[in-house]
């Protein structure tokens, strides 16, 4: 499967704005923003790509598999965020398998919160 696109790096900081014009999927991550810089604590916004079960057999798309996590990575990232030292501020780690190809970036997530995934979907697959 080739990869046809460059993964998506962690999100940078951006501007804290009136929480009233934040609606939608980001509304939680601003409010994080803005407590974490507010109140001087950490908050960390985990995007979880993919959750899914994948067998030897199946048929997925290869954005689908760039995307896949394992609910195993998924507990390992989670448990990671609550025990790492972290510091200060708003962070946003990628949660997605150690994917052949990943559809999120993960280096960043790794240095920050010692996140080690133990899958791969393209194996799991058999790709």
């Amino acid at each position: 499967v080739a990869q046809r696109s460059r993964p998506i790096e962690n999100a940078g900081p951006f501007a804290l704005g009136l929480l009233q014009q934040v609606g939608g999927v980001g509304v939680f991550g601003v409010k994080g923003r803005v407590f974490a810089h507010q109140h001087g604590m950490t908050a960390i916004a985990v995007r979880i790509a993919n959750l899914a079960t994948f067998a030897p057999g199946q048929r997925h798309s290869a954005r689908d598999i760039a995307a896949f996590v394992s609910e195993r990575d998924v507990v390992q990232l989670l448990a990671c965020c609550i025990t790492a030292d972290v510091p200060p501020g708003y962070h946003v780690v990628h949660g997605v398998s150690d994917n052949r190809y990943k559809r999120l970036a993960i280096a960043a997530t790794r240095q920050l919160v010692g996140y080690a995934p133990q899958d791969d979907g393209f194996a799991l697959l058999g790709l």
